[in-house]
């Protein structure tokens, strides 16, 4: 099958980014918020890009929405920041697997059931920003608790981030372990979960691209 590309270089930034160390996110509602000021992220100029591969038959790809979004800044720095991540808008790219009538909307169902994301209990994710350390240029690496369903872990990324005249502009990409996250359906980490010899990888990248205000 023909592999669909969302167009983020993945390739070259993926970054296989999760750490051993669990520790417990902020309530987003709760952060504290440094002197300084703040900007908003702006839902409908960002997203994130999902990639998955069913191993040995092809690839799937799509795109999750933002529910809101906050970054702390002092002194033209970012200081922390926290994304929420609303799995209701999960969407998949057309491909040659899902083109035929009704397989997108059933792969969606899937993806939204129990089998992965079980989004009617776990409506949104979250990302809560713990250290971000420059690296060169405008990159930076930067490290949070990213929280899927009843799961967190914390990971680290590389990302490009700069700020003009108030904008904020970021992108960058990662790899999580679906595993880590309890999302079971087809994961050799779960052999139990693996229907009709279909294999998924455990391995999902992310990339996103944010504007905040």
């Amino acid at each position: 099958m023909k592999n669909i590309a969302i167009g983020f270089a993945l390739a070259t930034l993926l970054l296989a980014a999760c750490g051993e160390k669990s520790t417990p996110a902020a309530d987003p509602g709760t952060v504290a918020t440094p002197a300084g000021s703040s900007v908003r992220v702006q839902s409908s100029e960002s997203k994130i890009g999902w990639l998955g591969k069913k191993i040995g038959m092809y690839d799937h790809t799509g795109t999750i929405g933002i529910k809101e979004g906050q970054f702390h800044l002092k002194d033209g720095k970012v200081m922390s920041g926290y994304l929420v991540i609303d799995m209701n808008t999960i969407d998949a790219t057309i491909d040659d697997v899902l083109a035929p009538e009704g397989k997108k909307d059933y792969f969606l169902g899937h993806l939204k059931s129990a089998d992965f994301f079980e989004v009617d209990k776990y409506p949104v994710s979250t990302f809560n920003i713990t250290k971000i350390e420059p690296a060169a240029n405008d990159t930076f690496q930067v490290s949070g608790n990213l929280k899927i369903k009843d799961a967190e872990k914390e990971i680290t990324f590389p990302a490009l981030i700069k700020i003009e005249n108030g904008k904020l502009s970021a992108s960058g990409a990662f790899v999580v372990n679906r595993a880590d996250f309890n999302v079971k359906w087809g994961s050799k980490s779960f052999p139990d979960m693996i229907v009709n010899d279909i294999i998924i990888d455990d391995q999902i990248a992310f990339d996103f691209s944010l504007v905040a205000l």
